[in-house]
């Protein structure tokens, strides 16, 4: 069982340095056994795992050559398809307030800083995995409900559809009213007996049809 009560995610370590990565993968194995890592040496490298391989979480080093780590989790964000994958950037230890706060901007979800603690790296990332099992929940849930929400209204459109038919076509007089007495609808039969149109008549309270 690993650290976050579950197992079968997919977790994305991206950075220039392969005995960085090495290290990485080494950790997570040990520490969450039954995930799977994946590695890439470049923001472009991850981009494409990320867009081929559905990630439920991505550790990405800030300082790269050519897209740095804030760029691609930019770009990650901006993806509907891979918007919601938590991201941790790895800042050096020096990283200030305004690098972090850029980091936040683009949608980086935590921080950790290098030289990476081994326990903290584990601890951050099954704090991430839990959440976003969650929110994926709430998602499913939400998506649902949506769907639940459609059929009924769709439902609802045909049971109408239904009786206004049985309305318009009884060859009885019908008339619909509120409690004001205000017509709200009327059926077929009754117009060819008054010899008005609907629009003569709906709106109008009852009597004045009545009286006129």
């Amino acid at each position: 069982m690993s650290a976050d009560g579950g197992k079968g995610t997919t977790i994305l370590a991206v950075d220039d340095r392969p005995d960085n990565l090495f290290i990485l993968k080494k950790v997570i194995t040990d520490r969450l056994p039954g995930h799977t890592i994946l590695t890439a040496g470049s923001a472009a490298g991850g981009l494409e795992i990320a867009d081929q391989t559905p990630i439920d979480a991505a550790l990405v080093d800030v300082q790269m050559p050519h897209m740095d780590g804030i760029e691609m989790c930019r770009r990650l964000k901006t993806n509907s398809a891979t918007a919601h994958i938590p991201i941790i950037l790895m800042t050096a230890h020096s990283a200030d307030a305004t690098q972090k706060a850029t980091g936040l901007d683009a949608g980086a979800d935590d921080f950790i800083n290098k030289p990476i603690d081994n326990t903290e790296l584990v601890a951050r990332i099954s704090a991430i995995l839990r959440i976003k099992k969650i929110e994926d929940q709430l998602r499913q849930s939400a998506s649902r409900l949506a769907a639940l929400a459609d059929h009924r209204t769709r439902q609802l459109a045909d049971s109408e559809h239904y009786h206004r038919s049985l309305l318009y076509n009884l060859h009885e007089d019908v008339i619909v009213i509120d409690s004001d007495y205000v017509i709200t609808d009327i059926n077929n039969t009754f117009l060819a007996t008054v010899g008005l149109c609907a629009e003569d008549i709906i709106g109008h309270r009852c009597y004045e049809i009545s009286h006129n």
